[in-house]
């Protein structure tokens, strides 16, 4: 009986260790997946915003801290260190200390700490024109505003009772033409506008209109 008694402690023990660094290796991975995830969200999400003003630094830390409590275990108390935080430059440096109790009534504690320096694209608008078909002189029958050098859809054949669509012409130019070009962004084949040479990349206002036999 003594010898069995002794086992089972032993046994037990084993038990309540493995699960205890089991446990400590888990909330450890969360509590560094939850940061790295929730730091880099909220920093991107101020820093690609059309204010990201170190005057919304509170909107940005609750953004920070409702990430991180969707994504950490709800048994564990969570304590947030802004170590660093320049939102006007990007930078954020964040610890978080998460306290939970092991399967033996012991309090535990994990950290884990991230940095995150943005590196904010400069992007510049390109310039945008306007593709206008009309169906007679003053009959506005389609607009496309369409960035310098891209291509312009071609639309939906008018109808006239009694007369037949023929084709699009330049007002300020020769017949247009239906052209196929693939996407670059969707990688499918749709019709443009073109000329005889091939799909005309938009490079100012251009007006059309239709002709009817």
């Amino acid at each position: 009986m003594i010898y069995g008694l002794v086992c089972t402690m032993v046994l037990v023990f084993i038990l309540m260790s493995a699960l205890t660094i089991q446990g400590r290796t888990l909330r450890h991975t969360e509590a560094q997946q939850a940061l790295a995830e929730s730091v880099d969200g909220a920093l991107r999400s101020m820093m690609e915003g059309e204010d990201s003003s170190i005057e919304n630094a509170d909107l940005f830390a609750a953004d920070l801290l409702q990430a991180l409590l969707a994504q950490t275990n709800s048994t564990s108390d969570l304590t947030v260190s802004v170590l660093e935080a320049d939102v006007v430059h990007g930078i954020l440096s964040v610890e978080i200390t998460e306290r939970y109790r092991h399967p033996n009534g012991n309090e535990g504690t994990v950290c884990a700490f991230r940095t995150v320096i943005f590196d904010r694209e400069v992007r510049e608008e390109k310039e945008k024109f306007k593709v206008s078909f009309y169906t007679g002189d003053k009959e506005l029958y389609k607009t496309y505003t369409i960035p310098k050098d891209g291509y312009c859809s071609m639309p939906v054949s008018p109808e006239i009772p009694g007369k037949k669509f023929k084709n699009w012409k330049f007002l300020s130019g020769g017949k247009a033409e239906e052209k196929t070009c693939v996407s670059q962004s969707a990688g499918k084949v749709r019709k443009v506008l073109g000329t005889g040479a091939g799909p005309m990349a938009v490079t100012g206002d251009v007006s059309l209109i239709a002709v009817f036999e």
